[in-house]
């Protein structure tokens, strides 16, 4: 199973787009609704790799990996974090339709590519990343056009 995919894999950059766009007055829908949840879920990812880190992987820490945790870590809050602040809450029917058909529709497409998105989200560690990619790998495995 592949581990590290393209950016448009990953429900964090459908939410980050989705609030650009909303920002931009593009769309009438806050993703709002979708930012706390992301925000609970990153806070757990985090504290769940902090621990594990601290407890389970007692591999030794090499530039590299630090390379590797500077962009994993940058991605997260500029992806994950940063747009729950620009967002003002909303928590109108309308949004709620929305972000439940963009979940839909992101979940569909998973679905039709084949993806395990409970594994994309749960298996898939920071020490993984570490062990198996560098900070370019990374990269240009997450954004394939830079290849």
């Amino acid at each position: 199973m592949q581990y590290v995919y393209p950016w448009w894999y990953y429900f964090s950059w459908w939410f980050y787009i989705t609030a650009l766009f909303f920002k931009m007055g593009l769309i009438p829908f806050s993703p709002y609704i979708l930012a706390i949840f992301i925000l609970i879920y990153t806070i757990f990812k985090i504290g769940s790799e902090f621990l594990h880190f601290i407890f389970v992987n007692k591999k030794p820490f090499t530039r590299e990996k630090w390379k590797v945790l500077v962009i994993w870590l940058s991605l997260v809050i500029f992806i994950d974090i940063i747009p729950f602040f620009f967002l003002k809450a909303d928590y109108s029917r309308k949004n709620i339709y929305f972000v439940a058909a963009l979940t839909l529709s992101y979940l569909a497409l998973m679905w039709y590519k084949k993806v395990d998105v409970f594994k994309l989200y749960t298996f898939m560690r920071y020490s993984y990343l570490t062990d198996h990619y560098t900070a370019v790998e990374l990269v240009k495995q997450h954004f394939p056009f830079l290849k």
